[in-house]
């Protein structure tokens, strides 16, 4: 009997595994052309529209991940919704609020209104904001600025804390969503009227409401009374459940645009900050991180490759000629990356960068990566591995005279390359 139980666990242990692999490591991958993606479905609301990049795409696929873009009219609403699986935002354009509802936290805000509200913490956010939203906490995002809010957001669907497959799926909380063709209806809507009436102890007017059956308006809505008077408000100490000095206390939204806090700079190429688990905690549970990158006018950024992630990369400014090599030395991409598109880098894969010729305003680009602690192993400049490597070694692997081989490590700056090779990085 034991010894059947034992068996019985191993085999459910090894499947669950192995689902687990599968969601991350398909078993059949293609990486033999990539291609610059964009949106291919648009879903309008009263408040905006979500465009949709293709999910069953072969890229998207095989690194386990979805894509799509939010565009919020002034005093629009995104209802609040939950995913299931984690997801990294970042708001291209405009100002708002936001509440991330993490589920066992407590209402430790309360707004100084006549009704003395108490709720969760209200994010204020604006352009280069980061924003992270962990697997099924619900969101909701406000915008309160008088032109669109743009909001990137990349879904990892072979998180671990997905349990379902790779497609993404939508929880609304209100409204009526028309998120796909004949699929529409917020969470409470499939719930029997009075059992909505009963949970909440309210009327049974009050719960047809709840359901939003006859409402039209989709996901994004236009806020008639206005939300300016929600702000982070005062924190009251109240009674903790445990979780309050854990993740209900970490910032989920962080600042990127700034060259000032960049963690390479190089006046004259530009700048690349990261963002991970040490300089944002949070990461550690949604198990992702991501770069800011600005290549100015004719600017470099040395060959690379991601040591232990994949990479989905969104030009957010002007246009870039990016590179991409696979195994063997075949080269899988070639070409223009313009806002507004995603280029995907699979682990090992080396990229170069750099601002497209007659492209003024150079590049800028963000990086979602599918690690908390992403790491990159340039093959050019300071750091590179070339450097690291002996004289003799790099002689006899690329047949050169010993001065042939010191010209190979003579690049002083590090990671990003001014358009004059003799320039230095400060």
């Amino acid at each position: 009997m034991a010894n059947s139980l034992r068996l019985a666990f191993l085999v459910l242990f090894q499947s669950s595994l192995a689902l687990s692999l599968a969601h991350r490591y398909p078993t059949k991958c293609s990486f033999d052309k990539l291609v610059a993606l964009e949106p291919t479905k648009r879903v309008e609301s009263e408040g905006g529209f979500t465009e949709y990049w293709d999910s069953k795409n072969d890229q998207f696929q095989c690194v386990g991940v979805s894509a799509l873009r939010y565009s919020i009219k002034p005093k629009g609403l995104l209802l609040p919704h939950y995913i299931n699986a984690p997801r990294l935002q970042y708001v291209l354009q405009g100002t708002g609020i936001l509440e991330t509802v993490v589920p066992g936290c407590p209402e430790t805000f309360r707004e100084q209104t006549r009704h003395g509200d108490q709720h969760q913490k209200i994010h204020a956010t604006r352009e280069g904001d980061v924003i992270v939203v962990p697997t099924g906490s619900a969101q909701w995002i406000y915008n309160s600025g008088e032109t669109d809010m743009v909001i990137f957001s990349v879904i990892d669907s072979a998180n671990e804390d997905n349990q379902l497959d790779l497609k993404v799926r939508k929880f609304f909380l209100g409204g009526k969503p028309q998120e796909e063709k004949g699929e529409e209806g917020n969470m409470f809507s499939g719930l029997e009227l009075k059992t909505v009436a009963e949970s909440l102890d309210i009327d049974m007017g009050i719960a047809g409401k709840v359901q939003g059956v006859d409402d039209p308006r989709g996901s994004m809505i236009i806020v008639e009374d206005e939300l300016e008077t929600l702000s982070p408000a005062v924190e009251e100490s109240g009674n903790g459940n445990g979780l309050d000095e854990t993740v209900c206390t970490l910032r989920l939204v962080h600042q990127l645009a700034e060259s000032t806090d960049a963690d390479k700079y190089n006046p004259r190429a530009g700048f690349l900050t990261a963002l991970n688990t040490p300089n944002l905690p949070v990461l550690q549970y949604v198990q992702l991180g991501v770069d800011r990158g600005v290549l100015y006018k004719n600017a470099v950024m040395a060959p690379h490759y991601n040591l232990n992630c994949h990479a989905v990369i969104y030009g957010t400014e002007g246009r870039g000629w990016i590179e991409v090599v696979g195994e063997n030395g075949r080269k899988v991409y070639e070409g223009e990356v313009r806002e507004g598109q995603i280029l995907i880098v699979p682990q090992q894969f080396v990229v170069a960068k750099k601002a497209a010729e007659g492209s003024d305003e150079g590049f800028g680009w963000i990086a979602v990566k599918t690690s908390d602690n992403p790491m990159i192993s340039p093959l050019a400049g300071k750091l590179s591995l070339i450097r690291a490597m002996p004289l003799p070694v790099l002689m006899n692997s690329f047949r050169l005279t010993a001065e042939e081989a010191i010209s190979l490590k003579k690049r002083g700056e590090l990671t990003l390359f001014s358009p004059d090779p003799a320039q230095t990085q400060i």
